[in-house]
Parts: structure tokens; C-alpha cells; sequence
């Protein structure tokens, strides 16, 4: 670090030192803006400019002309500190970090789904003028796109390989789905629903069959069942099988002892993690053939949200969540205090949570315990008296609303007194809910207490589901179709798909939509 420099200069580089660690560690690598930083750490612009531009000038930090500011992954030996007495004014980032840093960008864009599979990539000329750099840089970062597969050769330029593959596609994919009742597929609202509803999509798109097997447990047991013909089955490999996805969503450890089993068929093996909290082999995990997905378990989102609402101003914000039991939950909390934290908020994160149970059926079991209710609230006697098919339609429908009623009214309840106890602490300033559910609720409880919204209280969650659009709640969106792309591009090339991401989770980056519950911006990423 340099000698004889100014208190707030120290203090100014301190706060870059902590940003540049908090970004590594998360893997997002992106700075918040100057203007930005000299806030946070309440210096002024000046002297936040010198310390970003002594840490470019040590090669921990690069600059990008329309994309702002990355940090750099050190080298082993850690950087070369080489100012000493003063801060440089000028100097360049060195040509050879940044086809790494243009590189990785693009790829980034590309696992995103901001360049989408069979899209050409803009021409050299506008890659060089987003860049700003020579077409030498721009050709290195270009081909090592293409030597790790990602991009391949297109007319006079690159092109985002399609999901098929080059050659006519003849088999199937077969989807594991956890939590299957004879006659009917048991998804969650929201991203559980969209998943399926997109494999299903991209499937026939590329006219692949996708064939599912549902895992219904009976007495503590595991039964495989043909969801085509709902009948049970067993577990095995066929010649027209290009490859297996399993979706862990249910923390229910004799499901996820199908995987070993699906490994050992040798083939494309894709795990979409959706708890967080289970583990795989380490002979598993660096295995060609298999890859780990996650959705809604990493911490990204959460700092992403972290970031979005200290560009507004935010400094104290509550986290609400009912499900504090799942892994997924405490990682979002972790996500928003680690932003905040390098931020110099240390306790500007709020934890309001509530960590009883784990699924909705513990919910409507306790919902009944409290209230006395027998089950079912609606039996056939009720309906008998109503003629076919109305009496057998109607039982149905009315047993299946007073079971989500019962859940949905004990989830309410049990946010009431985090509600209560967020809106005491006058210093908080924006509520970040567990999903778009509790959003709901809490917007519900706002219009009730007549807090204004966004002007008192900023309102943001997760899933960005259709209750979001009808509320018109700001919600983080999960980019499902990207991953989606990313697992059946992996299934149909494995050994081309993703690289250097072997033994890794794959996460995908998605979006913040800025609806009516927070203030106007300009749209954030």
C-alpha cells in the first residue's frame, strides 16, 4: 500500500480493497460505479477516482468502456504493489489481462442468454468499439472462446453454437421429478412450473422426446413411476437415451439416491439444484458427463438485489422470510449482508425470519392443529346432492382451495409479526421478501397500516412470477430460459458444454424487474 497518503484517501482504498474481495469471493467480479463507491464510503468523487485508478494501475481492477468496473483475479503471487509515494494519473490496463477480461465477458453474455444459442456475435467492428480495444486483443479473446467451444467459426465472424446438435437427433431426455401422486405431477408455483413447462418447450422444439419419471414416496419408500402410463417402474438405461435431468426440490434423501444410480449409466447427467443443501460425491461431481445446475440456491441474486437497493440509497433494509429452514433462504440472507457489509453497513441488513418449518404441508398441519379442523373441510356428502360431473368437479376444486387456503393463511399469519416488527424500526427503508408470496402479503399489510409504497417503503422479492406482474412487485427474475438452454446444451454435448466448469455449479445471472414498488431507475442487471 502506498506511504504518506491522506486519511480519506486510506479510507478510500480500504473500501475498494473490501468491494474488490466481496467480489471475487462472490464470483461477480463487477464494481459498483465510482460515483457509487465514493458514497458508500463517504469521500469525496475525487479521491475515490485516485484509489480506483491506483488499483487499475496495479492490475486489480480493469476498466471497460460501457461496462464499468471488474476486478481481476489476482495472480499467485498476489499483485505487484508499485506506487509508492503517490497515485498514478494515467496508464492503461495491460492488453494481455484484458482479452481475459473480454473473454470472460462474452462468455458470461453467452451462459446468460444475452447472446442466445444460433445467434451470430456481433461483427469485429462493433465488438472493438464496445471494447475499445485493437483487433489483435479483440481475436485473442475471440479464440479462446473458440478453442473452449463456446463459440464456433460463422461466415466472417462467430456464432453461438444451436442446442442440437449438427446431425438429426433420434432419442429422449428423461426428467427425474421428485414428489409425484399417481395421476398428477407435483409442481410448485412459480419457477418449479416454469422449469417444467420450458424443458418441455425447448424438447419439442428440437424434437426430442422427453420422457418423465416421477418418484412417489409411500412408508418412508421410493417408487419410480412412468408418468406416461402411471404405472411403476424401474430405473434404467436405454440405447435411445441421450440423458437424465434430476431436479433436487424436495429435501428427501432417498430421492437423491437415485442419482449415483443415474451416473452409472454413463451418460449425460444434469443436477438442477433447488435446496442447496445436499451433497454429491466428489467422484460424481468431476465426472465428464455430469453437471451440477442450481436455481434460486445461489447467493448471486441476493447481491445482485444488495447492490440495486444501495444504488437507491437503501441503508438499513429487513429481509422477510417465513422459510428460514431452507437453505435457499439463508443463502439469500448471507447474499444481502455480505453486500451491505463491504459496503461499510454492517448492520444494515435486518434478519426478520421465521425458521419452524420446512414444506407447506407443515404449514397446513399447523394451521389445523390451531384451528381444530378435521380433513377434509369439503367431503363428498357435500356434494352429492349436485348433479354429474358438477358434483365430482366441484368436490375436487373445493378440497384443493382449502388446503391452499390453509397453508397460504398460516404463511400470512406467521409474517404478521415480522411485518409488525420491520415496520417499528422507523430506520428501514425497503423489505426484501423470500419470494413474490410474502411480497404479497407485506404489500397487503402496508395498504392496510396506509404506508405509501415505494415513497415510505420499497418493496422487492424474488421469482418475478405472475403475482409479481399483477401486483406490479419489483422481483428478481431467475432467467430460467437461459438455464434451461445451458442443462440441454450440456446433455447434448457434455464434453464441449460450459468449459472449465467441471466440479463446479452452474449458476445463471438474471435481471431485477423494476415495477411500481420501488423507485423508477433505469433497468438494472
Amino acid at each position: 500500500m502506498m506511504q504518506n497518503t491522506s486519511p480519506a484517501l486510506k479510507k478510500a482504498l480500504q473500501a475498494v480493497k473490501l468491494l474488490l474481495s466481496q467480489s471475487i469471493q462472490d464470483n461477480t467480479l463487477k464494481l459498483p460505479p465510482v460515483a457509487a463507491m465514493a458514497e458508500q464510503a463517504q469521500v469525496a468523487l475525487t479521491t475515490m477516482s485516485k484509489a480506483v485508478k491506483y488499483y487499475k494501475h496495479i492490475g486489480a481492477i480493469s476498466c471497460i468502456p460501457g461496462h464499468g468496473i471488474y476486478a481481476n483475479l489476482p495472480p499467485e503471487n498476489g499483485y505487484s504493489d508499485r506506487a509508492e509515494t503517490a497515485i498514478p494519473v494515467s496508464g492503461t490496463y495491460p492488453a494481455h489481462h484484458l482479452w481475459q477480461r473480454i473473454k470472460q465477458d462474452l462468455e458470461a453474455k453467452i451462459l446468460n442468454g444475452v447472446i442466445p444459442p444460433g445467434q451470430p456475435l456481433p461483427s469485429y467492428k462493433e465488438l472493438q468499439s464496445t471494447y475499445s480495444t485493437s483487433f489483435a486483443t479483440l481475436k485473442k479473446a475471440l479464440a479462446g472462446l473458440a478453442a473452449d467451444g463456446v463459440i464456433t467459426p460463422f461466415k466472417r465472424g462467430y456464432m453461438v453454437p444451436s442446442i442440437g446438435r449438427d446431425t438429426a437427433i433420434s432419442g429422449s431426455f428423461v426428467l427425474v421429478e421428485p414428489g409425484y401422486d399417481f395421476g398428477k405431477m407435483t409442481l410448485a408455483e412459480g419457477l418449479d412450473e416454469e422449469i417444467f413447462q420450458l424443458l418441455e418447450k425447448e424438447c419439442a422444439k428440437q424434437n426430442i422426446r422427453l420422457d418423465i419419471i416421477g418418484l412417489h414416496r409411500e412408508a418412508g419408500e421410493v417408487i419410480p413411476i412412468d408418468v406416461a402410463s402411471d404405472n411403476e417402474t424401474s430405473i434404467r438405461d436405454k440405447e435411445d437415451i441421450l440423458g437424465y435431468i434430476y431436479k433436487a426440490k424436495i429435501d428427501f434423501q432417498p430421492f437423491h439416491q437415485i442419482i449415483p444410480t443415474l451416473f452409472h449409466f454413463r451418460k449425460p447427467l444434469a443436477v438442477l439444484d433447488m435446496l442447496g443443501n445436499f451433497e454429491i460425491g466428489s467422484t460424481i461431481l468431476n465426472a465428464p458427463y455430469f453437471q451440477r445446475f442450481a436455481v434460486s440456491v445461489s447467493p448471486h441474486p441476493a447481491q445482485i438485489v444488495a447492490r440495486y437497493l444501495l444504488e437507491q440509497h437503501h441503508q438499513k433494509i429487513a429481509y422477510i422470510s417465513p422459510f428460514h429452514r431452507m437453505q435457499w433462504s439463508k443463502t439469500r440472507l448471507d447474499g444481502l449482508t455480505g453486500i451491505f457489509n463491504a459496503a461499510g453497513h454492517e448492520n444494515g441488513v435486518v434478519p426478520l425470519v421465521f425458521d419452524k418449518f420446512r414444506r407447506g404441508l407443515e404449514f397446513e398441519e399447523n394451521a389445523r392443529q390451531k384451528r381444530n379442523l378435521n380433513y377434509p373441510l369439503v367431503t363428498d356428502a357435500d356434494t352429492a346432492q349436485m348433479p354429474y360431473p358438477f358434483n365430482d368437479q366441484l368436490g375436487s376444486a373445493l378440497q384443493q382451495f382449502q388446503r391452499v387456503a390453509l397453508i397460504r393463511g398460516e404463511l400470512y399469519s406467521q409474517c404478521l409479526p415480522l411485518f409488525d416488527s420491520a415496520l417499528a424500526d422507523k430506520s428501514i427503508t425497503a423489505w426484501v421478501c423470500a419470494n413474490d408470496w410474502i411480497a404479497m402479503f407485506a404489500l397487503d399489510y402496508l395498504r392496510k397500516k396506509r404506508i405509501a409504497v415505494p415513497d415510505e417503503i420499497s418493496l422487492l422479492s424474488f421469482d418475478d412470477s405472475v403475482i409479481a406482474l399483477r401486483e406490479r412487485i419489483t422481483s428478481y427474475s431467475f432467467n430460467i430460459q437461459a438455464l434451461v438452454n445451458e442443462m440441454l446444451s450440456f446433455i447434448l454435448r457434455p464434453l464441449s458444454s460450459i468449459p472449465g466448469k467441471r466440479g463446479k455449479v452452474i449458476t445463471i445471472k438474471g435481471t431485477i424487474v423494476q415495477r411500481k414498488t420501488t423507485a423508477r431507475n433505469q433497468p438494472y442487471t
